[in-house]
C-alpha cells in the first residue's frame, strides 16, 4: 500500500520544490483550470511569504523551553483529558501526519504534541513548539476519523506555516521598547512574551483566542488537505466538517469564528481537493467509534446544558483588563452569552487631548458630550462596552479585504456598573470618543463573572 501511494505522489509532482513553494503554487496551478490567478500575483505572493518565512524572532531551542512553559501556564487554567486509549489515538493521527508529511523540512525538532481540553466548547487551538490542543466539544462534532484528522492537520499546518509566529511577531514589535534586530531568548525573552500573554488575560486566553487572516486560513486549508492525504486519511473529510460547522445556525462555535466559512473558501477546498489523486485511504472507524462511546462515559469538568447530573453552584470569577485610551476598542478575549450578567469596576485616568492639561478624566468620563462620540448622551471619554456577534465573512475580490457580516450591541459602563448581556458573542471594552488617535492613559477593569452551575475557565461558557 505505501509504495503504491508513493509512486502516486512522485507523479503528482515533477520537481522537487519546499513546502511554500507547494502552498503557494497550488493557487498557481488552480489558475490553470478556473483561471483566476496572475503569473505575476503568484510571484508577488511567493515573495512576500518567502519574507515572512525568514523574518522569525525565537530561536529554535529557545522555542521549544517556551512552549514547555505556555503548555504549563495553560495547563494550571483547563483540564486535559489524560485516558490512555484517548492519549494513544491521537498519538496515532499525530504521527501518521508528522511522519507521512511530504513538509518534514517544517516538522522542526519541537516536541509535537496533540492533547484534549475537556470543555464543550467546539475549537482548537495551536501553540509554540508543535504544541496543538483540541476540545472535547470539537471532537464530538466530528463524524468520522478523517474529520478529526483533518482538524489536527489544519492546526498543525498553522504550526508549519509558522502563523503563531507571525503574530508574536507583529505583537512584540509593537511593545515601544522593542528594538530592530532584537531576538527573543532566554529569560528576557520570555518576560517579553510573558508580558504579551498577561496583556490578553494569560498564555490559555492569547492562544485559544489567536485569530488569523483570510491568506493564512486559507494556507492552513491547503495543510489539512495534503497533510492528511499524506496520512492515508480522507481529505474529504476535512472539507465536509468545515462545510457542516460552517452552514450551522448555532452561532459559539468558537473555531468558525477564529476561521469564518464563506463561499470563496469552500470553493478553494473543493478545487485543492480535485488536484489530490484518488487513493483508498485507511481509516479505523470501529476506533473512533469507541473514542466517541468513551467521550460520552468520562465524567465532565462542566455543565453541559440541560445536565442535571451535578449539583448547582454560584461561581464567581474575577480578570484584570488594561483598556487604552488610544484604542477605538479592546478586546478582552471573553465569548459572553446573552443574558449573563457582568460586573465592571474601573479606575485610572486617560487623557482625551495629549497636551491639553485639562482634558482628561476616569471611567465616568468628562463632563461633555456630543454627536462625535458612540453614546451622545453621555460623558466624553467614559468606559463602554460592545459585543459582536460574528455571522460570516466574505471576501471582496478586487480590494482583497474580508468584509465581516457582524450583528454589535453597545452598552454604558462607567466607574461600576452591572450589565446584562445583549446578545451571544465577543465581550470588547471602548472608551466613549471616536477620535482616539491622540489619546493617552489606560483604564484598568475589573470584570467580575457571575454564573451558576459548573464550568472549566472563564473563558468558555456553556
Amino acid at each position: 500500500m505505501r509504495s503504491s501511494k508513493k509512486s502516486q505522489v512522485r507523479k503528482m509532482k515533477t520537481f522537487d520544490v519546499s513546502l511554500l513553494s507547494i502552498i503557494l503554487l497550488l493557487p498557481f496551478f488552480l489558475s490553470i483550470f478556473l483561471g483566476c490567478t496572475a503569473v505575476e500575483s503568484s510571484v508577488l505572493n511567493k515573495k512576500e511569504d518567502e519574507a515572512e518565512k525568514r523574518f522569525y524572532l525565537i530561536p529554535e531551542g529557545d522555542e521549544i523551553v517556551y512552549a514547555r512553559r505556555i503548555a504549563s501556564e495553560i495547563e494550571k487554567e483547563v483540564v486535559i483529558l489524560k485516558d490512555k486509549f484517548l492519549s494513544n489515538f491521537l498519538d496515532r493521527i499525530k504521527n501518521r501526519i508528522i511522519n507521512r508529511t511530504r513538509f518534514g523540512e517544517l516538522v522542526g525538532n519541537w516536541e509535537w504534541s496533540f492533547k484534549i481540553i475537556d470543555s464543550p466548547d467546539v475549537n482548537a487551538f495551536t501553540t509554540l513548539g508543535g504544541q496543538v490542543y483540541i476540545y472535547r466539544g470539537l471532537i464530538e462534532a466530528t463524524e468520522s476519523e478523517s474529520e478529526l484528522a483533518g482538524i489536527l492537520a489544519f492546526e498543525t499546518g498553522h504550526v508549519m506555516g509558522h502563523h503563531v509566529h507571525q503574530q508574536i511577531n507583529k505583537k512584540l514589535m509593537n511593545q515601544p521598547d522593542f528594538k530592530p534586530g532584537e531576538i527573543i531568548a532566554g529569560d528576557k525573552g520570555w518576560e517579553r512574551l510573558d508580558r504579551i500573554f498577561l496583556a490578553e488575560g494569560g498564555a490559555f486566553a492569547f492562544f485559544s483566542n489567536l485569530e488569523y487572516d483570510s491568506s493564512k486560513i486559507e494556507k492552513a486549508d491547503e495543510f489539512a488537505l495534503i497533510n492528511s492525504y499524506d496520512a492515508e486519511f480522507d481529505p474529504q473529510g476535512f472539507v465536509t466538517l468545515v462545510n457542516r460547522l460552517g452552514i450551522s445556525e448555532e452561532p459559539s462555535f468558537s473555531w468558525m469564528r477564529k476561521n469564518p466559512w464563506n463561499t470563496r473558501r469552500q470553493k478553494k477546498l473543493l478545487a485543492y481537493l480535485k488536484l489530490l489523486p484518488s487513493f483508498p485511504f485507511y481509516e479505523d472507524p470501529s476506533g473512533f467509534n469507541e473514542l466517541r462511546s468513551l467521550l460520552k462515559s468520562l465524567p465532565s469538568t462542566f455543565l453541559r446544558e440541560g445536565m442535571d447530573e451535578y449539583p448547582e453552584t454560584e461561581l464567581e470569577t474575577d480578570i484584570q483588563l488594561a483598556v487604552l485610551g488610544n484604542l477605538d476598542w479592546t478586546d478582552s478575549g471573553l465569548d459572553v452569552r446573552e443574558g449573563q450578567e457582568i460586573h465592571f469596576d474601573a479606575s485610572g485616568q486617560i487623557i482625551l487631548q495629549e497636551g491639553n492639561p485639562i482634558a482628561h478624566c476616569g471611567p465616568e468620563g468628562y463632563p461633555l458630550q456630543d454627536l462625535h462620540q458612540p453614546f451622545t448622551d453621555r460623558n466624553k471619554g467614559a468606559l463602554i462596552g460592545r459585543v459582536v456577534w460574528l455571522i460570516s465573512v466574505e471576501i471582496d475580490e478586487e480590494k482583497e479585504q474580508d468584509i465581516r457580516h457582524e450583528v454589535v450591541e453597545k452598552f454604558f459602563i462607567g466607574p461600576k456598573n452591572t450589565v446584562m448581556m445583549p446578545l451571544n458573542g465577543r465581550l470588547y471594552l471602548g472608551i466613549n470618543e471616536n477620535v482616539v488617535g491622540d489619546n493617552s492613559g489606560e483604564f484598568e477593569v475589573k470584570i467580575r463573572i457571575r454564573k451558576k452551575g459548573r464550568r472549566l475557565t472563564i473563558y468558555s461558557y456553556y
